[in-house]
């Protein structure tokens, strides 16, 4: 029975001290927005904090009632953050690259016809969706917002993005290849010279010089393969025309010349005789 009343007294002696530290009049009066926070503890330790600066009050304030978007842009300008949201960043978006990198989902395109439908727009698209940290960083650093009326800025800068994105995940993995063998085929019928490219490969835009030799003989084999097709259905036409004049010539009476508005009725024997 003891033990009960001892329990009750220390159960309203702890309510008491919620109360207390709960009581909001050492806030009151003043004329601007006050904020006072409570931490309970799972042991029962409580602890408060009504101190803050601007800067956290608001951000403290819209964290609570979930307007998040006025929350992140105060996060971002808070100047103790700065430091601590910059290097979160960056792990994001290290994070994200690894994505970028993995060459079962991006862009390591080998043959000629897969690199001949690599599109850049497709490639910022996928971006888009597998790493949307980093597309809204290229975006930021592009100059695209949110607002409308931006559709000729969005397209002039999808070649810029899908050159950006390629180039560093290239670093990460070399066998990313798709965008560097299609900027290496425009630069190999562009003329570009041997140093040219080299040059452009050490800055992780374009294949080796190398490659892209190697890789235009394989372009040719299939063209030779085109040209090849193309041979077979000329031949089977002039095979075909040479068959028609043949039955033209061996079938079809010579008749003496029509006279105007005549038509005459001729029957062709097409099967085959011996």
């Amino acid at each position: 029975m003891l033990s009960d009343t001892t329990e009750r007294e220390t159960a309203c002696k702890q309510d008491d001290i919620l109360t207390s530290f709960c009581n909001i009049d050492d806030i009151t009066g003043k004329p601007e927005t006050q904020i006072k926070v409570l931490i309970l503890y799972p042991n029962g330790e409580v602890t408060t904090r009504k101190t803050f600066d601007n800067s956290t009050k608001y951000l403290i304030m819209n964290l609570a009632l979930k307007n998040w978007s006025a929350a992140a842009n105060h996060a971002f300008k808070h100047e103790e953050l700065k430091q601590h949201t910059t290097e979160a960043i960056r792990r994001a978006v290290s994070e994200s690259s690894k994505i970028l990198a993995n060459p079962k989902r991006f862009s390591r395109e080998e043959k000629p016809e897969e690199i001949a439908a690599f599109s850049n727009n497709i490639f910022t698209h996928e971006v888009s969706v597998f790493c949307p940290l980093w597309h809204a960083c290229m975006k930021g650093a592009c100059g695209i917002t949110a607002a409308k009326g931006q559709t000729d800025k969005i397209t002039k800068s999808t070649n810029v993005m899908a050159l950006a994105t390629a180039s560093l995940a290239r670093f990460r993995n070399p066998q990313l290849s798709a965008y560097a063998y299609r900027l290496s085929t425009i630069l190999y019928h562009s003329g570009a010279k041997h140093n040219d490219i080299l040059r452009l490969n050490r800055l992780g835009v374009c294949m080796s010089a190398q490659s892209a030799v190697n890789f235009q003989r394989q372009m040719g084999e299939n063209f030779d393969a085109k040209v090849l097709i193309w041979k077979r259905g000329i031949e089977e036409t002039a095979a075909a025309l040479h068959l028609f004049n043949n039955v033209l010539v061996e079938q079809v009476p010579v008749t003496g010349e029509a006279e105007e508005g005549m038509d005459y009725v001729v029957d062709i024997d097409m099967e085959e005789t011996t």
